[in-house]
């Protein structure tokens, strides 16, 4: 994650530009694979606001925080995932809105 956030803080705001960082989120996800904690659920949601804040893909944040509310559906990240709630703009999201990563 620092090194994600020392990319952002360097401009680095597409897709490509943070391709190394997703492939980081990726291998994490698949190396605890099967594993249904609060700590890889966190690595899921990390991923989804790099996608919807950072990147602006809410499309594709929106598709990780639906995976994330079935797949986590019993961790804290899951469940506050399923509570409702909006984003900028006034669009319904996951209940994540408030929760900001450490992430500008």
């Amino acid at each position: 994650m620092t090194k994600t956030s020392a990319d952002i803080k360097a401009g680095k705001r597409t897709e490509d530009a943070l391709a190394d960082d997703i492939k980081q989120f990726d291998a994490l996800l698949a190396q605890h694979q099967g594993e249904k904690t609060d700590a890889v659920a966190q690595i899921l949601l990390m991923k989804a606001m790099l996608y919807s804040e950072v990147i602006g893909n809410t499309d594709k944040g929106d598709a990780l925080i639906k995976q994330l509310k079935s797949d986590f559906k019993d961790t804290h990240c899951g469940q506050a995932g399923t509570a409702g709630g909006k984003r900028r703009g006034g669009k319904k999201n996951s209940g994540l809105a408030g929760q900001r990563s450490r992430v500008p």
